[in-house]
């Protein structure tokens, strides 16, 4: 029969690297000054959003939606830059607001980036704080640059918390494995079907699988290899009417003669 499982997936990991940034010198001193920041995302072809944001003064870090006004007078992005897709990366085009830097020898701002999946929910985030002053001929000029990932305390405000849900079902030990209510005897194998229920969820492998009955117990996946003669499976196949490899993992299963004695 049918059972809906919420099994722990290898998921797809998600990561935002800063690469460089500049600060191009502008010879007109009456043009907004640019800081070009580079990143690349992992996997490529991800939607990014970025803002700049004030800096708490206590952490030294960027503020959170909880501490405050997060805006900064510093510095705006430019809003064709701002979001978009990282193929496998993008440049931020940062407009320092020059008037609100006269009288400060130094700023300091954070540019703050998040980066979606497929299903438009935000995965992962990356900081970057930014030191930077104007020099006597008026050019801007980067001091410092610190990237980071934000602190596991923070993580909430990117969700990472996403559940991934599994159908399983017995299927034929022969492709393309269909759904059957067929007996298991004690000459043939079990066929187990585990599929993906939407299409941005991937299963790479099994980390762990027993079969029991009561007291009996037999494992068949342990730490993610099968059990020598007892089981086996192959997650690199496709669904019913998918092509997305790795929407489907097949579990081969040897039941043994004592499962059949009670």
């Amino acid at each position: 029969t049918d059972e809906k499982f919420l099994r722990q997936l290898q998921l797809t990991k998600y990561s935002i690297e800063f690469v460089d940034a500049e600060a191009p010198r502008i010879d007109n001193l009456l043009a907004e000054d640019n800081v070009l920041i580079n990143y690349i995302v992992d996997p490529p072809g991800n939607k990014y959003e970025a803002e700049t944001r004030g800096i708490n003064d206590e952490t030294g870090k960027c503020k959170n939606d909880d501490e405050g006004s997060t805006e900064t007078p510093y510095a705006l992005i430019s809003d064709d830059t701002s979001s978009g897709m990282g193929s496998p990366g993008y440049q931020l085009v940062v407009n320092i607001i020059r008037s609100a830097v006269v009288g400060e020898d130094a700023i300091v701002f954070c540019v703050r980036n998040t980066l979606f999946d497929s299903g438009d929910e935000a995965v992962t985030g990356h900081d970057t704080i930014v030191t930077g002053k104007f020099l006597f001929n008026g050019e801007f000029q980067i001091e410092g640059i610190v990237p980071a990932v934000p602190d596991p305390s923070d993580v909430d405000r990117f969700g990472f918390d996403k559940g991934y849900e599994v159908e399983a079902y017995q299927c034929t030990t022969d492709p393309p494995h269909i759904e059957t209510s067929l007996p298991v005897t004690q000459i043939s194998k079990l066929g187990l079907c585990v599929i993906t229920i939407g299409d941005d969820t991937l299963m790479d492998s099994v980390v762990v699988f027993e079969i029991n009955q009561g007291i009996l117990k037999q494992g068949c996946v342990e730490n993610s290899i099968p059990v020598p003669g007892l089981g086996s499976y192959n997650c690199q196949l496709s669904k019913p009417g998918s092509d997305i490899v790795g929407s489907l993992c097949f579990l081969e299963i040897a039941v043994t003669n004592p499962f059949f004695d009670n």
